[in-house]
């Protein structure tokens, strides 16, 4: 007579913890994934957004506004403040008749508190564009 061979309760027990155990390291990494994912795409999005304000001041000037429909985002204002350039050396003038060496700094403010991004961009503008 053959005798078919079962599993045991402890067998069965063991498979399903191995089981269990893969499962959660699985949904451990898909979880970390989704969330460095999201980190990635808000970094992406503020990088894109401080981008498309550099290049609108750059192109209108220092003293202009966007509005709406060059930048579309909730949530998110601009602003550029023009300031001297520092470190020139002392026998450099930052004036060369009516144009003069600025720095832009372009600021992207969120209304939910978040840090402030900026960034500082060197640019020879015209004195009446200061």
């Amino acid at each position: 007579m053959i005798r078919k061979r079962k599993f045991t309760l402890i067998e069965v027990i063991v498979a399903i913890a191995v089981f269990g155990l893969g499962m959660t390291a699985a949904l451990q990494m898909s979880a970390g994934a989704t969330m460095r994912a999201r980190k990635a795409v808000d970094r992406w999005k503020s990088q894109h957004m401080l981008a498309q304000a550099s290049e609108y001041y750059l192109l209108a000037g220092p003293k202009a506004h966007p509005d709406s429909k060059f930048f579309p985002y909730q949530g998110a204002s601009t602003s550029c403040s023009v300031s001297e350039p520092e470190g020139l050396p002392p026998d450099v003038d930052s004036q060369f008749g009516q144009w003069k060496l600025a720095v832009l700094e372009i600021k992207i403010s969120y209304d939910n508190n978040r840090k402030t991004e900026s960034i500082k961009i060197e640019k020879i503008l015209q004195d009446g564009d200061l």
